[in-house]
């Protein structure tokens, strides 16, 4: 999403219906206040809304916030940079991944995933709008995933794109 100042926010929001992963444009509005909360409505091509409520930190690069509507979720938000290349990215990521996929065909395994690991970024493909295209490769099967680099590549949030599956990563570079 971007929050053009303003009070006007434009984006894509990815959404899983049925095992099928689907990226819709967005439009909405933004109210941000001295406190640091934050209040935000999405809409959607279909004309649907959906409304979010939450907390900037001090630097507004990172937002804790929960969805208002009823059966809504949590999240975090991470500001990306305004462009990337692969140049941003760390040699290794460590990761932890959790969620699950669920059987979409005969003889298909449901799969519960909690997994930690590292991976080498070689094998990832970047764009330039930070987002990132990558296979996870866990014991008993490969994930791929779509993430962002957030944090001047310190980190990248990403999703399994596979149909049927639920399964969020967070990769992270090692402290010294």
């Amino acid at each position: 999403m971007v929050f053009d100042g303003s009070g006007k926010l434009s984006g894509t929001s990815s959404a899983m219906f049925t095992g099928l992963l689907l990226g819709n444009p967005i439009t909405g509005t933004y109210e941000a206040k001295e406190d640091c909360s934050i209040t935000w409505q999405l809409q959607d091509d279909s004309g649907a809304y959906q409304h979010f409520a939450g907390k900037m930190s001090a630097d507004m690069t990172v937002v804790q916030f929960r969805q208002t509507d009823p059966g809504g979720t949590r999240g975090v938000m991470e500001k990306t940079s305004d462009s990337c290349t692969p140049a941003d990215l760390q040699k290794t990521y460590h990761f932890a991944a959790s969620g699950s996929t669920k059987a979409m065909a005969a003889g298909q395994v449901a799969r519960t995933v909690s997994e930690k690991g590292t991976i080498d970024s070689g094998n990832f493909q970047v764009d330039s709008d930070c987002s990132v295209h990558f296979v996870l490769k866990l014991p008993d099967f490969d994930a791929t995933m779509r993430g962002f680099v957030v944090i001047g590549g310190k980190e990248i949030l990403a999703f399994e794109t596979d149909p049927g599956a639920m399964v969020s990563a967070r990769l992270t570079v090692e402290s010294k």
